[in-house]
């Protein structure tokens, strides 16, 4: 059977396994970089990405005059006898410079010892972490589309991470989470692809529609589909103006701004957050909300028990 992206007919169920691999059809001019790995029989590696087929770029061994270590380990042994590995294919330009630095890395192969790259990259958070997933239900066959930078059990917490979206959370306690059809899209992407292939499923699926599915932005730039407005914002800053605070009121408010803070748990997704940004951000809580909340000594806010962990 031909898989298609579109919503099933109701009473029919479709695992959208290649919905990745379509949408990189989509972008087919932005995905064609690849990264790969040459390995000389010293079991020295090289690692690189390009643009298109590797074997334009490798050019039966002339394509690496430039870097005099390579070059004469190709003279030294033969092109033939090199080991020639695809890590990944159909990245974008951003992804492929990325894994690239990861994998020369790991492989230290910067190092005459270990390799013939001759740059150290930089180090810094692995960027690509990202996933996309869909969120199917049985009984109607709505679905919904999210993106995380968290593993998806993290981002899931057994259901209890969607009280925000009061639709999709219904859903779930309707159908029980333990039935909800969870699909691994992709994992392992730039934030970047991961918001446009979101995006790209949403709209495929027009999951924004009541009767369709769970979703409130079209975006995909939203994970929690909160966000205040500009007219808000401006009277906030109406409301702030020329008011005088307190030396301690002044301290709290760098505090909170810098987001100096404790830990936060919470009880129902047996999570200690980082921070009370980092809470706010993945309850879905308004960072003001949760702030006066806890600071006010409340065990409750917004369904959820939190608590600083001051210890």
């Amino acid at each position: 059977m031909k898989k298609d992206l579109k919503r099933p007919e109701k009473g029919t169920l479709y695992i959208y396994e290649d919905a990745y691999e379509e949408f990189r059809k989509a972008y087919a001019a932005e995905y064609c970089y690849c990264v790969y790995i040459l390995t000389s029989p010293d079991e020295k590696v090289y690692i690189g990405y390009c643009r298109g087929n590797p074997i334009n770029r490798w050019q039966n061994g002339k394509g690496y005059r430039k870097n005099k270590d390579l070059s004469s380990a190709i003279n030294t042994f033969g092109w033939e006898n090199f080991q020639k590995k695809i890590y990944r294919e159909e990245l974008n330009v951003d992804e492929a410079r990325e894994l690239e630095r990861i994998l020369i890395l790991t492989y230290e192969s910067w190092k005459p010892e270990y390799g013939y790259n001759r740059v150290r990259p930089k180090e810094h958070e692995d960027l690509m972490h990202y996933s996309v997933y869909q969120l199917i239900f049985p009984d109607d066959h709505k679905m919904y589309v999210g993106s995380t930078g968290e593993t998806l059990e993290k981002r899931w917490a057994n259901g209890y991470g969607y009280r925000e979206n009061p639709e999709l959370y219904e859903a779930i306690q309707r159908v029980g989470w333990e039935n909800v059809i969870k699909i691994r899209c992709i994992e392992n992407i730039l934030e970047t692809s991961a918001k446009a292939f979101e995006a790209f499923l949403i709209e495929e699926n027009d999951t924004t529609n009541p009767a369709k599915g769970y979703n409130k932005s079209k975006s995909g730039d939203r994970e929690h589909g909160w966000k205040r407005s500009e007219e808000s914002m401006t009277n906030t800053r109406a409301a702030n103006k020329g008011i005088r605070r307190t030396k301690g009121q002044k301290e709290r408010y760098k505090k909170c701004k810098a987001d100096i803070s404790y830990p936060v748990r919470c009880e129902e997704t047996q999570t200690t957050y980082l921070s009370i940004r980092e809470a706010a951000r993945q309850l879905g809580i308004p960072k003001t909300t949760l702030t006066r909340s806890l600071n006010a000594g409340k065990e409750e806010c917004k369904g959820y028990h939190l608590r600083l962990v001051t210890e």
